[in-house]
């Protein structure tokens, strides 16, 4: 286990969510230490060499470029088994005790929707309400208000075919116990307070800009393509994006937060000094 909070309760997250999944693991220094020529030769022949390739170009392409990906076509390539795993956390708290530590690190959440299913674009702005964004509402109380935490955010973390919602931060530890009332207090408010249209359009703008970004230039529009090769979403995918986006009511956060964000779902993790948590 490492020695700091923040890599702890990351740590602790990871194991108790996926348990003895490979997406469990984490490096440590021995691991690198423990790492030999022969180890490396095996990963390449098994996974590296002909492995399922996929090769994106941006910018300007003259004819040696378009010579090597021709060659490339001709790579007899061969699948590689991929290890197909679900979440398998039961909800809890679990926590690291670090007695020495002044902050402690707090990691909660819970399985989620992938980025094929018909309500990911929605959840999206559900997450940047919650906290996504810097004006989001645990930003404004943790953090403004409270002055628990430099900072404080939720997320969704997108795996092949699995994606998990996390909140995240880091507090003072005295202010653990607290920082997870506010946390939950800010939850509900999501499930029976409908969103001000002000914050609905705050929120809007913003992510709308989010998919403006990525699209400019040809790097970043190479990196939308991959995206939508390596978790095979349909062609029209960024256009389906902004057009829910557009289209979201504060309605539709409302169900969709009393629907998803059940904090009895959630995996609730920590490390640092255990104060009444």
């Amino acid at each position: 286990m490492s020695k700091g909070a923040y890599p702890g309760a990351s740590s602790i997250f990871k194991i108790v969510f996926w348990r003895s999944a490979s997406y469990a693991a984490s490096v440590k220094e021995s691991d690198i230490y423990a790492v030999n020529s022969n180890d490396l030769k095996y990963f390449y022949n098994e996974f590296y060499k002909n492995s399922a390739l996929y090769v994106f170009v941006s910018g300007d392409v003259t004819d040696t470029v378009d010579h090597v990906l021709s060659e490339l076509n001709h790579v007899k390539q061969k699948a590689i088994p991929l290890e197909i795993t679900s979440p398998c956390a039961l909800p809890g708290t679990f926590w690291f005790e670090m007695p020495d530590k002044i902050q402690s690190a707090i990691r909660l959440g819970c399985a989620w929707v992938n980025r094929n299913h018909s309500d990911y674009f929605k959840l999206q702005f559900v997450n940047m309400v919650l906290g996504g964004y810097f004006g989001s509402r645990l930003m404004s109380n943790i953090r403004e208000d409270k002055g628990y935490t430099y900072g404080i955010g939720s997320s969704i973390v997108n795996y092949q075919n699995h994606a998990f919602f996390m909140i995240s931060t880091e507090v003072d530890a005295a202010n653990s116990k607290d920082t997870l009332y506010q946390i939950q207090l800010e939850i509900e408010r999501l499930q029976n307070e409908r969103v001000q249209d002000a914050e609905m359009e705050t929120v809007r703008n913003y992510l709308l800009g989010n998919i403006l970004r990525q699209m400019d230039g040809v790097f970043n529009q190479s990196e939308l393509y991959r995206l939508q090769i390596q978790y095979n979403l349909q062609s029209n995918y960024f256009q389906q994006y902004a057009d829910a986006l557009y289209e979201v009511t504060s309605n539709d956060i409302l169900k969709l937060a009393q629907q998803y964000l059940d904090v009895k779902r959630f995996v609730i993790c920590g490390a640092g000094k255990r104060i009444n948590v």
